[in-house]
């Protein structure tokens, strides 16, 4: 039965990752300043679906002076903590499922080209299931569960998505690299792990700059389109004045929404005059969406454990 549930998560959460894996978008505007240890920015962070998550998360310059060893090659970084909170929701065939979450997050890069480097992310949640019946179905898998998924990402070389700055409009760019995905789900006590890598290319438009109004007032910000070999593709708002993406919307190749964040509030002080662009949000993005692929996984296997104990009750009832 282990072996079942694994392999079912992983199969789904292939599926997710194939769609956003590190859908993301880095720059600056003009110049590559250095930001003080102090600096955060909190945003607002929606998944939509069948199993929706609302929450936000706080990111954080904790290390301006940090060095990373990785393949054989030392980096200077900066570094970047995110702490994360929030609930999760939805209705599927008429389960309602519900819990909250919480995440930590780690991020690395490099000072000299600020090229994404590393990403460290551990997610939690406890998770209700429900039929609407009112009776909880006779089954093996329990009526509530926990998970934990553990993320640790490398670049080889580090995604070097700056070299398209400074901003102007209808500059595009592209950026490769090979990333390294390591991974430990556990669901209910059941550990597995996995090891990926893949090669690939994102590519990058600055499509317009206006002035758009957020939770925090109106900002003037740079609109980005980012594409993935997929089709799959995201806009991404950038602000010099705040020095972060003050608002971010993913989408499917069909152009269907699938996350969304917005700034809410920040304290932002740069050394120089400008400002940099970072991805740590598509990141949350990504941990989140793998654990609802967690949430769905298991709620496959107990209807396909329901159905097969209903197939033994007809043989039994003969």
């Amino acid at each position: 039965m282990k072996k079942n549930k694994i392999l079912i998560l992983v199969f789904i959460v292939t599926l997710i990752f194939s769609f956003s894996k590190i859908n993301t978008i880095f720059g600056v505007d003009p110049d590559l300043p250095q930001w003080q240890v102090g600096n955060w920015w909190k945003l607002n962070i929606e998944i939509s679906g069948e199993v929706n998550s609302v929450g936000t998360t706080t990111y954080t310059i904790v290390g301006n002076n940090v060095d990373i060893v990785q393949n054989g090659q030392n980096y200077n970084c900066y570094q970047i903590n995110a702490i994360g909170t929030g609930t999760i929701f939805g209705d599927i065939d008429g389960t309602r499922i519900g819990g909250t979450w919480t995440l930590t997050e780690r991020h690395y890069y490099t000072k000299s080209e600020q090229s994404w480097v590393g990403f460290y992310s551990t997610y939690e949640d406890t998770i209700s299931v429900n039929d609407n019946s009112g009776i909880t179905p006779i089954s093996t898998v329990q009526d509530e569960f926990s998970s934990k998924t553990i993320l640790d990402i490398t670049f080889n070389p580090p995604f070097e998505a700056n070299k398209g700055y400074p901003l102007t409009v209808g500059e595009s760019w592209s950026a490769a690299t090979i990333e390294t995905i390591k991974k430990e789900t556990t669901i209910n006590g059941d550990t597995e792990s996995s090891t990926e890598n893949e090669a690939y290319s994102k590519t990058f438009l600055v499509l317009q700059k206006e002035t758009i109004t957020i939770a925090i007032g109106e900002t003037d910000a740079y609109i980005i389109k980012r594409t993935d070999p997929d089709g799959a593709y995201a806009e991404i708002f950038y602000s010099p004045e705040v020095g972060f993406d003050v608002k971010q919307i993913e989408y499917d190749s069909t152009g269907t929404i699938q996350t969304s964040m917005e700034l809410l509030s920040y304290e932002y002080q740069s050394i120089g005059d400008n400002s940099n662009l970072l991805a740590t949000g598509k990141f949350t993005i990504i941990v989140m969406v793998l654990v609802i692929s967690a949430i769905v996984a298991i709620y496959i296997l107990k209807k396909k454990m329901k159905s097969q104990n209903d197939v033994v009750m007809r043989k039994l009832l003969r």
